[in-house]
């Protein structure tokens, strides 16, 4: 795969009027917010084909290779995570960015990875999702200022893939928590107000597990709002695992927040309370989070409001009111 300058991107070609990109010969479809920008190279090892579009403060990109050489296949032998990864060593490199944050996901089963970078040089970050669907990589692109890394359009451009007339993968790179297990998820809490659920998978150690994180947006609805986090436990587990998680919780904070600021820890049954005060697009919050387990999972409750302000009676009721099942 090759990639981009941050500061430029140079496309000669025909500018189209239609924003759903449909390509057959690469097997994808997916939704542009506004005009794009079209690129094919050839290679003797790869067919590339590249599309760009930029939509106010937003630059989006999708790019795709099939390779004639075993360099990247789904069902290849070795460590397809390995391989998810490499994809993104020439990014990294060019651009001296560093990772926030990784995730596995999947697309009719097949292997991929949500990637999130910061610049030390530039004030921005980039999404991008990577996806090796048998001898094709598809990667697509956002790069926008840290203020709008919150925003929806990322997640619903990222949403609007679609593959072509390519069938299941036989065994699914990752599964999520079935429809079933959400419903009968096994605690109940007061949002005081419409819920939000996001069902994803994240790494753990040499392992994948499942995370199912339900939320609510408040009056500042990208700094301030109460997330509950669930997720199921390996009976694998030890005790002591289990309390190794807790303390991993209060000290893997500085690693993804800016600026921390540890205000109080307080030790609860089976777990930790503690508030700690970070930077949030540009504004100092207050984090507040108990921590806990019990036989049926791992839970994280978390109140996220502006530095200063006093907590709200939604906030109160959000942490009387949970219980588990």
């Amino acid at each position: 795969m090759k990639y981009i300058t941050l500061l430029s991107c140079l496309f000669s070609q025909i500018l189209y009027a239609q924003h759903t990109v449909t390509n057959k010969e690469f097997n994808l479809t997916f939704t542009f917010p506004d005009t794009y920008e079209k690129e094919i190279d050839e290679y003797q090892y790869q067919e590339n084909v590249t599309y760009t579009c930029t939509y106010g403060d937003f630059f989006l990109m999708v790019e795709t290779a099939k390779y004639d050489s075993a360099m990247y296949h789904s069902e290849a032998d070795g460590n397809i995570d390995f391989d998810l990864h490499y994809t993104q060593k020439e990014f990294i490199q060019s651009t001296r960015a560093v990772t926030i944050s990784s995730e596995p996901i999947t697309i009719l089963g097949y292997p991929g990875r949500e990637f999130y970078y910061k610049h030390q040089q530039l004030d921005q970050v980039t999404f991008k999702r990577v996806y090796i669907i048998k001898n094709q990589v598809i990667e697509m692109t956002v790069i926008t200022p840290p203020n709008l890394a919150f925003s929806k359009r990322i997640r619903h451009f990222f949403n609007t893939l679609s593959l072509i007339d390519i069938p299941k993968r036989k065994t699914p790179y990752i599964t999520y928590l079935s429809e079933e297990e959400i419903k009968n998820r096994p605690y109940s809490v007061d949002f005081s107000g419409e819920s939000e659920i996001t069902n994803k998978v994240v790494d753990d150690y040499l392992d994948k597990i499942q995370v199912l994180m339900e939320s609510r947006s408040l009056g500042d609805a990208e700094r301030e709002r109460l997330m509950v986090i669930y997720t199921p436990i390996s009976t694998k587990k030890t005790i002591d695992d289990r309390r190794k998680w807790v303390q991993d919780q209060l000290n893997q904070v500085p690693r993804f927040k800016i600026n921390t600021e540890i205000i109080s820890t307080t030790e609860i049954e089976n777990g930790l309370e503690f508030i700690i005060e970070y930077d949030l697009m540009g504004k100092r919050v207050w984090d507040k989070r108990r921590v806990f387990f019990n036989n049926k999972g791992y839970y994280t409750l978390s109140s996220i409001q502006l530095a200063g302000s006093s907590e709200s009676k939604v906030t109160v009721r959000f942490f009387e009111s949970f219980k588990t099942k």
